[in-house]
């Protein structure tokens, strides 16, 4: 579409009509806009340089080029034409020349070319276009944009590929300097350790020959008279009489007492013979005390059923409380003999309780004679269990005499290693005190290491985040604008078809020339106005297009 605006003067806001135009004076606007207008939806698909694909649906143009040539009539003067070739033609009139690239991404589907002029007689130059659809083999400008393109997809692929790698390798470095830094770490701090354990065994060596000396002395003195040997005879007198007191003590296998008495009688004997003593008198006082609570159960009983008798036969008499007769006074008498045998009977009760409390305390006694039998058997293992798994104290002084037959030797062996080995104590404290110099020295650079492997980590961890990544990321964005247009002519491309009036045959190609013409109204008088009406409504309308030449298809 070609549609053309006249502004003979600044104050026209809005385009006039060209027939206005011819015999004005003064300076003149022009402005052609050329559209394209063979737009179609489509969705494109392009990978950018990560390999993702990606798709937008965007409005493809079949891919037209051509040019516009205006022409100015004589007595028009140019002022300017930005982005114009101005030429003259074979009559020296001047021509301006726009080369138009009518399809994204080489140019655009609508242009705007304007001019300005000036003149005492103002005319409407005629102007020409022609739109050729080409394909990006026909055109070396076209061809040339479009192998820039496919080279920067594959050099942006090529590139991110290699950002790719790079990046990997700055994540590995960020990772194995992490690794290194926390060896590092570890390292000074066993460093700093090691030091310090050096320090330590410098100090230790010293009191260790200290100690050595004072051992050296304390075992001559231990392997003296006075020392183990005295020990050692004291042991043999402690086990000994623990023998004896364990014998003495007795255990459960000891046999019952038997008279007349043994001269050996062990306590464990004696105690467990009480118990039985005690068990028995047990029996016996618990026997008298369930005869003594019947007894006052009968006579409490029978005490007062006699005396409800007694009264009962008083009653029948007539008896005063005196006395009175002979047979009153007899029974008054009986009834206070019944009365003493109920006094007589609780006394038997109280005597009953009494032997109840008495049983009772003897209970207690078998229990803890129970306990002291349980006790003494205890002592009697741990004095002497007679089982080396598990030793008494018998078995134990054995063990501590043996042990202490071993020392005395050792000992006079110990005093004479002592007096060596507090040399030798003296030569590591020497040797020791060099080494801890040594590693202080070691501490001080591997702190300084490790400080410096922290700061490598960072600085990697830094590099791959904030430097390949970043550009690797940027890479990858910037790709698609690239591989989008490329995608997108590729599409342009396809449209070819759709520039053609009519298919080619088949085996041809086609090509064609679409040639649009705007021809200045007449000026000349007298001619038919119905003419000049026509003329103005043609130049007026937005897009006039007229196919003046179509080139016929070449069979190929």
């Amino acid at each position: 579409g070609l549609h053309a605006e006249y502004k003979p003067t600044s104050k026209d806001t809005q385009g006039v009509d060209p027939a206005t135009i011819p015999g004005r004076s003064g300076t003149m606007a022009v402005r052609y806009t050329v559209t394209n207008t063979t737009a179609k939806k489509e969705t494109i698909s392009y990978t950018d340089a990560a390999g993702n694909v990606r798709t937008e649906e965007q409005p493809v143009f079949a891919p037209f080029v051509g040019s516009l040539l205006a022409t100015l009539p004589a007595g028009l003067s140019l002022i300017d034409a930005p982005n114009a070739v101005v030429g003259t033609d074979k009559i020296g009139q001047t021509t301006l020349l726009w080369n138009l690239v009518l399809y994204p991404p080489m140019g655009n589907y609508q242009q705007e070319l304007n001019y300005s002029v000036k003149s005492d007689d103002l005319q409407v130059p005629p102007v020409q276009m022609e739109a050729v659809p080409v394909a990006t083999n026909q055109s070396p400008a076209i061809g040339f944009s479009s192998d820039l393109l496919k080279d920067s997809v594959s050099g942006n692929t090529e590139l991110a590929s290699g950002l790719s790698q790079l990046n990997d390798s700055a994540t590995q470095l960020a990772a194995g300097a992490a690794k290194l830094a926390q060896g590092q770490a570890q390292a000074a701090t066993g460093t700093q350790e090691a030091a310090t354990g050096s320090s330590e065994v410098t100090d230790g060596s010293k009191a260790l020959a200290t100690g050595l000396g004072k051992l050296s002395s304390g075992l001559n003195e231990l392997s003296g008279a006075s020392g183990l040997p005295k020990a050692l005879s004291t042991s043999q007198s402690l086990t000994t009489a623990v023998n004896e007191i364990a014998a003495a003590v007795g255990r459960s296998s000891d046999p019952p007492i038997t008279f007349p008495l043994p001269s050996n009688v062990t306590l464990y004997q004696v105690v467990r013979a009480t118990g039985n003593v005690t068990t028995a008198l047990r029996v016996a006082t618990n026997t008298l005390a369930t005869t003594l609570h019947a007894l006052n159960s009968g006579l409490t009983s029978n005490a007062s059923a006699a005396t409800t008798d007694v009264d009962n036969v008083i009653a029948s008499l007539g008896c005063p409380p005196s006395g009175g007769s002979t047979d009153c006074q007899s029974l008054t008498d009986a009834k206070a003999k019944l009365a003493s045998i109920t006094t007589e009977a609780n006394g038997v009760g109280t005597a009953a309780d009494a032997t109840d409390a008495g049983v009772l305390v003897l209970d207690g006694i078998i229990l803890a004679l129970t306990k002291v039998k349980d006790g003494l058997q205890d002592v009697s293992v741990a004095l002497k269990s007679g089982v080396t798994t598990s030793p008494g104290v018998y078995e134990g002084l054995t063990l501590l005499t043996a042990g202490l037959q071993d020392s005395v030797d050792a000992a006079i062996k110990l005093a004479a290693g002592g007096t060596a080995s507090e040399s030798g104590a003296n030569d590591l404290f020497k040797g020791s005190s060099a080494v801890t110099k040594g590693l202080d020295t070691l501490s001080t650079g591997a702190a300084e290491l490790a400080s410096g492997s922290t700061e490598l980590a960072s600085g990697a961890s830094d590099l791959q985040t904030d430097g390949t990544q970043k550009v690797l990321n940027s890479v990858v964005d910037s790709s698609a604008k690239p591989s989008f247009a490329s995608a997108y002519l590729n599409a342009s491309e396809a449209r070819l078809p759709d520039a053609a009036p009519y298919p080619a045959p088949p085996g041809a190609s086609t090509r064609i020339a679409y040639v649009f013409s705007l021809v200045p109204p007449p000026t000349k008088p007298g001619l038919n106005p119905a003419l000049i009406g026509i003329g103005l409504v043609f130049l007026a309308a937005f897009v006039v297009l007229c196919v003046r030449r179509i080139r016929r298809p070449a069979v190929t």
